[in-house]
């Protein structure tokens, strides 16, 4: 789940990924892509349809999983990599890595660019799977903390095995071994399940698509429009 190890910080500035850095939801790009990619023709074929915006069942898949409380999308997508080799998964995700800049969010980038000039250190913190955060990270040369896949040795069981959602606090705190109340911190999200995170940040900055009103009840908060 982690990478590059703990170290001692001032000013951390933690970066979700999906909505924020990207216009693209990476755990189901990758596995997309890492279909296609290895010529796995049927889970490929079902991946793209699975992933597409505008097809009914798409839809209705994220209203019952809002009503469930449970991600069926994601569910299925991690599902489809039962049998994937560990290499394999990786070696897509570092090429998966290329066709993510067309769907930078510039004005995010940007912002992240020069808080880390002035002095914060950047960290990833993403409910996406390891894989893509790993590689994500070497990109842009900073650690990172993800979701994790389950393994069996060097292959992919297709479950999670560790789940960030809702709980990037604690996990960012393990990370650094203490608490985010003793450093300066801030955090850039779109997500409303990074609460715990937002709560704690003297200025959160908030990445929103235009005209969606600011979730966080923070006056201070900064806002990004897509």
């Amino acid at each position: 789940m982690n990478h590059n190890g703990s170290q001692a910080y001032a000013r951390l500035l933690a970066i979700d990924v999906c909505g924020t850095l990207y216009r693209a939801n990476t755990t189901a790009g990758l596995i997309e892509f890492h279909h296609a990619r290895n010529g796995n023709r049927i889970r490929s074929a079902l991946a793209k349809m699975a992933n597409s915006q505008t097809l009914p069942f798409t839809y209705a898949f994220t209203i019952l999983s809002r009503i469930v409380g449970f991600d069926f999308h994601r569910f299925l997508f991690i599902a489809s990599l039962r049998g994937e080799e560990r290499s394999e998964i990786e070696r897509s995700a570092k090429d998966y890595v290329g066709k993510l800049e067309s769907l930078k969010i510039e004005d995010a980038h940007r912002m992240i660019a020069n808080l880390r000039a002035s002095g914060w250190s950047a960290i990833l913190v993403s409910n996406s799977i390891s894989p893509i955060v790993c590689a994500i990270g070497e990109h842009m040369n900073v650690p990172w903390v993800s979701s994790d896949l389950g393994w069996n040795e060097e292959t992919c069981t297709g479950m999670i095995a560790r789940d960030l959602t809702g709980r990037k606090r604690t996990a960012l705190e393990e990370h650094i071994g203490g608490s985010l109340t003793a450093l300066e911190f801030k955090v850039i999200t779109d997500n409303r399940t990074d609460k715990d995170l937002v709560d704690c940040s003297e200025e959160p900055i908030v990445v929103l698509p235009r005209g969606r009103k600011n979730w966080t009840g923070r006056n201070s908060a900064r806002i990004i429009r897509t």
